[in-house]
């Protein structure tokens, strides 16, 4: 265990995909065996999948001041870094992974020049994503991706990677197909939510401001539903996803009095208040399989009813 930057398979690239990635680390997080994780971690920065390398760079942030103590993290960082390079050698850099590398990298003193080459290549991804702006997400392709049922999340997927922009009309279309599917997959389907959390950080990378107020709209309705399940459970996938803040849902709750008759917001509030406890220290009411967690809860939010 004392080695563990020597435990990097020599074999090839890891397999891990995100989702047993998030599955192993909620294991070792809820046992508390930090030093395992990082041997996890060091193995699993050699996976070629953007989303895994980002999913490492939070959980090291995340977890800073204890893979700091233990001597971790700033060879797990420089595996990463070296692993970016790797991957960027043969195909253009993802933004998603540099934005994570990035503020990795700003919590370490020295690394002040890397931190700037990573700002370079972001710089250059979002010049060329304006650029290539003329390939727009076709709204037909959104309309036939309704009637996908097996094989929506690869469908959605192809979507997303066939245009560069979005007009208001397809991505208000896009979302509410997600939602749709998330809405009915609360009942069974957990590993399902997830993933469709991570389709809907994807589709907000297209235009943030607008899939921002159309979350909004739907979590104001969420709030207001009988028949929604707990706040945990329908809202962390999202939060996980970095496509939902916990601000937001805090803000929502606290127009409820607003949008609500006088007789039934006492016992909304209740609710909602006892959800937004759950949500914060991360209750799973039904005792599955651990969740991806949630990351960067903002300290200075305060649950009022």
């Amino acid at each position: 265990m004392n080695d563990w930057k020597d435990i990097r398979s020599q074999t090839g690239a890891s397999a891990i995909t995100v989702d047993q990635f998030c599955y192993v680390r909620s294991i070792l997080e809820d046992i508390q065996d930090f030093a395992i994780l990082a041997d996890v971690l060091n193995i699993a920065s050699s996976s070629y999948d953007h989303n895994v390398l980002a999913s490492i760079a939070d959980t090291i942030n995340y977890l800073f001041d204890i893979f700091s103590a233990i001597g971790a993290a700033s060879d797990l960082f420089q595996s990463l870094i070296q692993q970016n390079r790797s991957v960027t050698a043969s195909r253009p850099p993802v933004k998603l992974l540099l934005v994570s590398l990035i503020d990795l990298g700003a919590r370490f003193p020295g690394e002040a020049q890397t931190v700037r080459q990573l700002c370079g290549q972001l710089a250059i991804c979002e010049q060329k994503s304006a650029v290539a702006a003329c390939s727009p997400v076709s709204d037909h392709m959104a309309e036939a991706l309704q009637s996908a049922e097996s094989n929506f999340n690869d469908e959605f997927e192809q979507l997303l990677t066939s245009g560069t922009s979005m007009d208001k009309q397809t991505m208000a279309r896009l979302f509410g197909s997600i939602m749709k599917r998330i809405e009915n997959a609360w009942d069974h389907l957990e590993d399902e939510t997830n993933n469709l959390g991570f389709l809907c950080s994807r589709l907000r990378v297209f235009d943030r401001k607008h899939f921002d107020g159309l979350m909004l709209v739907w979590v104001d309705g969420l709030l207001l539903s009988r028949t929604r399940p707990a706040l945990v459970w329908a809202l962390l996938p999202l939060i996980s996803a970095g496509c939902l803040s916990l601000r937001t849902v805090v803000s929502c709750s606290r127009m409820l009095p607003e949008a609500t008759r006088q007789e039934e917001a006492r016992c909304l509030m209740a609710r909602v208040a006892v959800d937004m406890l759950e949500l914060v220290v991360q209750f799973d009411p039904r005792q599955t399989s651990p969740m991806n967690q949630v990351r960067h809860i903002d300290p200075s939010i305060q649950i009022t009813s």
